[in-house]
């Protein structure tokens, strides 16, 4: 009974949620109109968030055997990502993430 009432409970804080991000008033009215404080719609909020968050990781494998003192490329992404890959795998690595 407590994990259903959990999960109503989410459901109308997220509803909360979607009804401030697509509106013009202020989370600050927001929770006044829902009698809620400030801090619990922050916390909703960073769970709504987090349950829309996908993972984009896609594992590229190494075509061929690469020498460990090889040099290497680093390509730096956003998010401070960052892939160091072999110099011979460089091309390779750069056209799988293109065709992804």
């Amino acid at each position: 009974m407590a994990n259903t009432t959990n999960l109503l409970r989410q459901k109308q804080m997220f509803r909360i949620v979607e009804q401030w991000k697509q509106g013009a008033e202020s989370k600050q009215i927001v929770c006044n109109n829902h009698n809620i404080t400030v801090c619990k719609f922050d916390y909703w909020l960073k769970k709504y968030r987090s349950s829309k968050r996908t993972t984009d990781f896609i594992e590229i494998k190494p075509t061929k055997k690469v020498d460990k003192k090889e040099q290497t490329v680093k390509f730096y992404f956003s998010g401070d990502v960052l892939a160091e890959v072999p110099s011979s795998l460089a091309i390779d690595f750069m056209n799988q993430l293109i065709v992804r």
